[in-house]
């Protein structure tokens, strides 16, 4: 008798502790089978073991799986997944498919149908494609069986791998714990026939799993061929490729719009000429000359203003400062006369420095607008309605590109950046306008003065609009499958177009060929006998004359060793009355080339520049992988 008590005592208690054990949902047992296909498809059966307690399974569970990867390059891959059969209990079950932001997710159970508490059985086949690694000498199975993503902790974990007919596992890994884990809390077997089972020995806590990797000859599995490799590439990186075959199409229409009408008209012959096209200024020369306001055009119209009795050029230990002589601009031509009244509008004299750059900038401006104005459509094409195309053409071509991404809710990202780049943008510029309005009230402008900087305002919002815009695309290209460098080629695609498909015309074709010529008089170093002869009295009117057009060119340092010679020749001082040096303002011959001249070109073109601008990825069967590595995982939950 007293040993059929201590039995039932024994067996009650081997009951109450097994279901003390249960309380807790779990996954009692994970069993899967992977069994490799010789057309490299992999076909899996899973079957997940549940104890149900109503908490976090009520109506049925949630089963992850990836299919959205990154290989080493940074480029997506995206594998196959297509779910064959799913069973509870042994009978069929409910399920549909979700998209997750990486792979897939199988809701399986009804909505209107809670569970038994208890034991329930799970099976999910499904088949899978592009998960095997094709290396030089073997091909292999990496493989995540588990996933590291459940909720639950798992008891059991056994995974038997099926190679194809006549292949023999040569070697082979396994890892588990969590994410980046390597632990060898298990045990393999080869049971023959190219069939290998693992098995952990102790169980997974939530977030852990098990990784296996098997290895076997080449031969038994066909890999992709070359075309496959680059379909699926193609597949795989949709947004992508539509940003490759969108900067080929801006680039194509880029290229045929320079082709008809931005290849710049052949030269003629070019024969060396002593003096400047008729009628064209020192900025001029220089504008028409590169087809654009080069940094030196300023630097050009100064000097030559000063040669002319308008103004002098001070340089000091501080810097450079311009005082006007006379406050009449009568007899310069259209540019320098815009940029005479830019620069003395507020008083006699301007500090070349960076605390004036607003009047410098739009003195700039000034000489820039009133050159256009003279020149362009005359002498040269900017062809801007064309490159407007291109910069529209890019924008739909990357917003295309946007409509291939996976990513959802991209366009309401896209949405909210946009605007929030518009508060972003629009702050700094009401600053400015509300500080340029209280100046030109201040001045005595009045609302015409106010009007003209709320004007300007609105031109910096609109660039820093487009600024900011670049900027979000940039950095939200990612999260529409983009490489965040295909925004940063439009913009520099666009930039060089700009440039390319400037032309000039018939008549600015000669104008050019003419300040060749020029330009070839003016960086001869020695005189040539074609030259006329000049009297000790002349030089210095012609080198006077003749320097603004050299800076202009960028050949002042030539001109000036040039006249150097000739100065130390004749025993002359070359004494210039608008210009006053640090050590004063007469300069020797042989010191043209390092005082006057260097000062006026690039002295002080640097100083006018800086102060206007304020799976078969990686193998894990040798020993490299890592518990969460390969290809399968995922994981789940309930609901």
């Amino acid at each position: 008798m007293r040993r059929l008590w201590h039995g039932l005592a024994v067996l009650l208690l081997a009951v109450f502790g097994a279901g003390v054990a249960k309380a807790d949902e779990r996954i009692l047992s994970y069993r899967s089978t992977i069994e490799v296909q010789p057309d490299a498809t992999v076909l899996v059966t899973e079957d997940i073991q549940f104890w149900v307690e109503g908490k976090q399974v009520k109506r049925g569970i949630l089963r992850d799986f990836p299919t959205r990867y990154r290989n080493r390059l940074g480029i997506e891959m995206n594998v196959g997944f297509v779910v064959l059969e799913v069973r509870r209990n042994g009978q069929p079950e409910p399920f549909k498919i979700e998209k997750l932001y990486n792979g897939k997710r199988i809701r399986i159970g009804r909505s209107h149908a809670l569970l038994d508490h208890g034991i329930h059985t799970y099976t999910i086949s499904y088949r899978t494609t592009r998960q095997l690694g094709f290396f030089e000498e073997f091909d292999e199975l990496y493989w995540n069986v588990t996933g590291n993503g459940w909720t639950f902790p798992i008891d059991s974990v056994e995974a038997s791998v099926k190679l194809p007919p006549g292949a023999s596992v040569t070697r082979s890994a396994a890892y588990t714990g969590s994410f980046a884990n390597r632990g060898t809390a298990y045990s393999a077997a080869s049971t023959g026939d190219g069939q290998m089972v693992f098995r952990t020995t102790q169980p997974l806590r939530r977030a852990h799993g098990l990784t296996i990797a098997v290895a076997w000859p080449k031969g038994h599995v066909s890999p992709p061929s070359i075309e496959e490799g680059l379909w699926f590439g193609v597949q795989d990186n949709k947004a992508l490729s539509a940003s490759g075959l969108g900067l080929l199409v801006v680039s194509a229409y880029y290229l045929l719009v320079w082709w008809i009408i931005g290849r710049d008209r052949r030269s003629g012959t070019i024969i060396p000429r002593f003096e400047p096209p008729a009628g064209m200024s020192p900025a001029a020369v220089g504008f028409v000359s590169r087809m654009a306001l080069h940094r030196t055009a300023f630097t050009a119209a100064v000097v030559s203003m000063a040669t002319k009795g308008k103004l002098s050029i001070i340089e000091d230990n501080s810097g450079f400062t311009l005082e006007r002589h006379r406050s009449s601009s009568t007899g310069l031509p259209l540019g320098e006369k815009a940029l005479f009244r830019a620069l003395f509008r507020e008083g006699r004299s301007i500090a070349v420095s960076p605390e004036n750059h607003e009047e410098l900038e739009q003195a700039r401006k000034s000489l820039r607008d009133a050159l256009r104005d003279e020149y362009e459509g005359v002498a040269l094409k900017q062809n801007r309605i064309w490159y407007y195309g291109g910069v529209g053409l890019s924008i739909l071509m990357l917003l295309l590109s946007m409509k291939f991404s996976e990513q959802e809710g991209g366009y309401i990202l896209l949405f909210v950046a946009f605007f929030s780049a518009i508060a972003l943008a629009c702050w700094l510029p009401t600053i400015a306008a509300l500080r340029w309005l209280t100046i030109a009230l201040m001045t005595g402008r009045g609302l015409l003065g106010a009007f003209l900087n709320l004007l300007r305002s609105l031109r910096i919002v609109i660039a820093a609009l487009a600024f900011t815009g670049i900027l979000v695309v940039f950095f939200l290209s990612e999260e529409f499958g983009i490489l965040p460098a295909v925004p940063a080629i439009y913009v520099i695609l666009n930039a060089l177009f700009l440039r390319l498909i400037r032309a000039p015309t018939v008549t600015g074709r000669a104008l050019m060929d003419e300040i060749d010529g020029f330009k070839l008089y003016l960086s001869k170093t020695h005189v040539d006998g074609d030259e006329p002869n000049l009297t000790p009295d002349q030089a210095p009117v012609l080198f006077e004359k003749m320097l603004p057009y050299a800076i202009a060119l960028g050949v002042e340092q030539a001109w000036s060793a040039r006249f150097g010679m000739l100065f130390n020749a004749a025993n002359q001082t070359f004494r210039p009355s608008w210009y006053h040096g640090v050590g004063g303002h007469a300069l020797d011959g042989g010191a043209l080339s390092s005082g006057i001249v260097r000062a006026l070109g690039p002295g002080l073109t640097m100083a006018i520049a800086s102060s206007v601008g304020a799976s078969g990825r990686v193998s894990g069967s040798g020993g490299g992988g890592f518990s969460g590595g390969g290809g399968g995982g995922g994981g789940g939950s309930g609901w």
